[in-house]
């Protein structure tokens, strides 16, 4: 177990980044003339080409310059589609534009060298198709440069996508960063997954319109569950290990402001508030005050009240949260205990909330062919950093290569779960995960609280009614008037069974009050 005091994180392991600068017509380039650089010089190395659709990220500091290199990528099939580079300085203009053709001898390359910014910020690189359909692939360099050499570890992206040769598995070293600080290095061995795509969050593939992590690989890349990563907070995805200067915050190409780097937030719990769904209803929802905190909150309900948490009909819910600075967050409960009974009216019970891993960090692969020297993991900063617990749960799913549930700790150091390339193997066309976190024992305050009363009888309601009616305003008006029907009823009564004694020849008559 590892809990908070020694705490692990899991990492992804980078790519060497070295400058590269490919000649091209009509791009102006420094006064000294660069050769194009060998493919195995680009960031995204020689078995790595990105797809279009991709974004890639770099900040630089003034005075610094950035280079970014483009080249058509080795394919066996056919597409569709050119690519278009496109560099925007952190200021929001466009430096730069070029387009990689799909085939012939021109268009193999773009170059564009040598860009400063007149400020600190964000540099955007897009690499966009020309239309619908495949697009050309592209090997790939950015580079941040100071003094004429390249700085490592500023360059990111927030979604990898990648193209190989089929049967060419190859190795992948990524770094993680959350933005509450969490930093994880991962080494993909023997990966090849022809058109395929890196991503990570703090919950992974969810349940719809939540960030309750799904914990298991779907049978598919579409289902009962959200791809949205972002939703719930993403992992920045960078191909060395972070730069040591890299800000909290930097403004993105004219745009909005966005965390890079940060130091680790500890999560913290505050109190909790019962809020019934109705006077006399005993489900609602229960409050809980969350400090930066990305991942799973356990609400813990002692409903016997006896002072502990554990017992059979205690219960504890998971409820997914995303929050950065403090938050409310508001966890339903359905009124019932751990022995599936309803809990009572006017019972008294205790809450509090409690975290149990922080941290956490989903690696989310698709369409993966094969990965035949599977993942290693590593947990980087942190008082148990080294650690290379990993975790997958591929059970759901009858077909699948390692189809056990592994959610117990497993130690990636080597590679762990792997599968063989091939075109029709167990990863093609389905949602991989696999996960790590850092265990922690945190919890916030205790609320005692009593369930709400038992809704009234109908004899006692009515009695309730008549009393509120008869101390009313003008109760005496209603009391006389009242008091007036009651005498006059009973003199009509009293009347009538008179009448009812005469003979029936004699015509009976109404008398009235004397």
């Amino acid at each position: 177990m590892r809990a908070i005091g020694r705490t692990r994180w899991v990492g992804i392991a980078g790519v060497i980044l070295l400058l590269g600068a490919i000649g091209l017509p009509g791009v102006a380039h420094g006064e000294e003339k660069r050769e194009a650089p060998a493919v195995k010089d680009f960031l995204g190395g020689k078995s790595f080409a990105v797809q279009t659709g991709t974004t890639l990220y770099a900040w630089s500091d003034e005075g610094e310059t950035v280079d970014v290199n483009f080249e058509r990528a080795r394919i066996t099939e056919k597409v569709k589609q050119d690519g278009t580079v496109v560099v925007t300085d952190p200021s929001g203009e466009v430096r730069g534009e070029c387009v990689i053709k799909k085939s012939g001898k021109s268009g193999k390359s773009c170059d564009l060298s040598d860009l400063a910014a007149p400020s600190a910020g964000i540099w955007r690189v897009d690499y966009r198709a020309s239309g619908d359909g495949k697009a050309i692939p592209a090997n790939w360099n950015v580079a941040v440069n100071a003094g004429g050499r390249p700085i490592s570890g500023r360059v990111w992206t927030d979604r990898y996508q990648v193209y190989q040769d089929p049967g060419d598995g190859a190795r992948i070293d990524l770094y993680y960063v959350s933005e509450g600080g969490y930093q994880y290095r991962a080494v993909f061995r023997g990966y090849n997954g022809l058109w395929s795509k890196f991503e990570a969050g703090v919950a992974g593939l969810t349940r719809p319109d939540t960030c309750q992590p799904l914990n298991h690989s779907p049978g598919g890349m579409s289902g009962d569950f959200s791809t949205d990563l972002a939703a719930c907070g993403i992992y920045k995805i960078f191909f060395e290990a972070p730069a040591k200067d890299l800000p909290g915050s930097a403004r993105v190409a004219g745009g909005n402001e966005t965390w890079v780097v940060n130091p680790v937030r500890e999560p913290k719990l505050g109190e909790v508030v019962y809020q019934p769904g109705g006077p006399n209803q005993v489900a609602g929802d229960f409050l809980v005050t969350v400090t930066d905190h990305q991942g799973t909150v356990n609400l813990e309900l002692d409903l016997n009240g006896d002072g502990d948490f554990g017992d059979d009909v205690d219960r504890i819910i998971t409820w997914g949260v995303s929050v950065v600075g403090t938050q409310q967050v508001a966890i339903p409960w359905d009124g019932m205990a751990g022995n599936e009974k309803p809990v009572r009216n006017n019972r008294d019970i205790q809450a509090r909330g409690s975290i149990d891993r922080i941290g956490s960090i989903y690696f989310v692969n698709s369409d993966v062919e094969g990965r035949s020297g599977g993942i290693e993991v590593e947990y980087l900063n942190g008082p148990n950093a080294g650690d290379r617990t990993v975790y997958w749960d591929d059970s759901p799913d009858p077909e699948a290569t390692n189809a056990a549930d592994q959610s117990g700790h497993v130690d990636s150091l080597g590679g762990a779960r792997s599968w063989a390339f091939s075109t029709r193997s167990w990863g093609n066309d389905r949602h991989i995960q696999d996960w790590s976190f850092v265990e922690a024992e945190i919890t916030g305050e205790v609320l005692a609280v009593t369930t709400p009363p038992r809704p009234p009888k109908h004899s006692d309601a009515a009695a309730g009614a008549a009393t509120a009616w008869w101390q009313g305003p003008f109760g005496w008006v209603a009391a006389a008037g009242v008091v007036t029907s009651v005498l006059g009823l009973s003199f009509l009564l009293f009347s009538s069974r008179r009448s009812n004694r005469r003979d029936d020849g004699e015509e009976s008559q109404l008398v009235g009050l004397p």
